[in-house]
């Protein structure tokens, strides 16, 4: 069963998070739309604006999009699968895969460790932010 939910401009953001929709997959669904009021009322418009993110939110959430996307990227550079790269983090494979997809779950101290633990240099990250 497949279950829809609008959500509109005056939907509190908690209702987001209470439906279990963490901000990570919310910015993933709107960052490729730009404001524009539409004919039928509706506005349209970036993540940010719809969330009401501060600039430091978006530089965090940024952060924290790139540090999953680079480990996944150094993960499949290795040629390792997400259980052979569980193993060296002693986690699970679902949580690699959560710690690649930047699950809400997943914080940024807990990226870096892996990122450090499968032979990421310091310099990488640093380029990469």
């Amino acid at each position: 069963m497949q279950m829809s939910v609008t959500v509109s401009r005056c939907t509190p953001f908690w209702l987001a998070i209470a439906l279990r929709f963490d901000v990570m997959s919310i910015l993933t669904y709107l960052l490729p739309y730009n404001m524009k009021k539409l004919k039928n009322g509706w506005v349209q418009g970036s993540a940010q604006e719809f969330l009401e993110l501060s600039d430091a939110d978006m530089a965090y959430i940024e952060t924290k999009c790139a540090l999953a996307a680079c480990l996944r990227e150094q993960r499949m550079k290795r040629r390792l699968t997400q259980t052979e790269l569980a193993a060296r983090l002693e986690t699970s494979q679902s949580r690699v895969a959560k710690m690649e997809s930047g699950d809400a779950t997943v914080s940024i101290d807990l990226l870096l460790q892996a990122l450090y633990r499968i032979g990421t240099k310091r310099r990488q990250l640093a380029a990469l932010l």
